[in-house]
């Protein structure tokens, strides 16, 4: 994940800076991985809510 961030940044600071167009940046999610993510997203909070309350079994 953190190369992810620095790519991210990186691009940022590119635009920020003027040495690269904002289109050039801009690369929209396709909607099957948006949605994995956030499923994936939700699973995970689920199941950390469910261990803190002491609800998971180990």
């Amino acid at each position: 994940m953190d190369l992810g961030f620095t790519l991210q940044a990186r691009c940022l600071e590119s635009i920020a800076r003027g040495l690269v167009p904002p289109d050039q940046c801009v690369v929209p999610v396709p909607p099957d991985i948006d949605a994995k993510v956030a499923h994936a997203y939700v699973a995970l909070a689920n199941r950390d809510l469910a261990e803190d309350q002491g609800l998971h079994g180990s």
